[in-house]
């Protein structure tokens, strides 16, 4: 019984250890943007810095969080482009 018990609370660990991960790197990613935008970086420079994190998210937390971070960086890297439909550089 209590093996049941502690493999629920360790898989629920689990989750909410994956959950804050996820949020942290979420976060990464918007204070990275919001900084790039606010010091006038260009797609390679803010590009390079998208990729630092994306490795230090994958050395820290991990595989799913990293593909994450990954994603949400090409996502706002794409709203850093002028000739974007939908871009955050009113240029």
């Amino acid at each position: 019984m209590e093996d049941a018990k502690a493999a629920d609370w360790t898989s629920s660990k689990q989750i909410a250890r994956g959950l804050w991960h996820s949020a942290a790197t979420c976060t990464g990613i918007a204070f990275l943007t919001y900084g790039g935008l606010s010091l006038g970086f260009d797609l390679s420079a803010i590009g390079f810095v998208y990729l630092l994190f994306v490795v230090a998210i994958a050395l820290f937390f991990g595989f799913w969080q990293a593909s994450l971070a990954s994603v949400l960086a090409a996502a706002c890297s794409g709203l850093l482009l002028h000739d974007s439909p939908v871009s955050l550089c009113h240029c």
